[in-house]
């Protein structure tokens, strides 16, 4: 049951980001709009990848499903911070138009993708990086 709500989940944000980047061009181009679109890429791809893990069982295959998914989420993930500054100061929210909170937005972003880039070296480097060699385990 749990598989099936998450190949629908995945259904729904393909749905939506192939939407979003419809409306991207009408809009406008607008920047909050094109960082939520970048920050979504794979989020079809993680529920799909969740999902279909309880038919592939632990293995190589999941793991190399897996590697993208997480690299997805300590790099890109982390741009939704200013997304969210950005449809503050979109409705019109008065503190969101301070440029020195928009920056501490962006400050957050950064800054957590800084910390988790050790471990996406180390996930695509292994032990020969400079950072700590990372390994996925399966876990339910």
């Amino acid at each position: 049951m749990l598989s099936a709500i998450f190949f629908l989940y995945a259904i729904i944000h393909l749905g939506l980001l192939a939407y979003g980047w419809r409306q991207w061009t009408p809009a406008g181009r607008p920047v909050a709009l094109t960082i939520l679109l970048l920050g979504n890429t794979l989020l079809w791809f993680d529920s799909f990848r969740i999902g279909i893990g309880r038919f592939l069982g632990e293995g190589e295959l999941l793991y190399n499903l897996s590697v993208p998914a997480f690299l997805w989420h300590w790099t890109l993930l982390p741009l939704l911070v200013i997304v969210a500054g950005s449809i503050a100061r979109l409705a019109g929210l008065e503190w969101a138009r301070n440029r020195a909170v928009m920056g501490g937005f962006c400050v957050v972003a950064v800054g957590l993708i800084l910390h988790d880039l050790p471990a996406s070296v180390g996930l695509l480097a292994g032990e020969t990086s400079l950072g700590p060699a990372v390994e996925l385990r399966p876990a339910c």
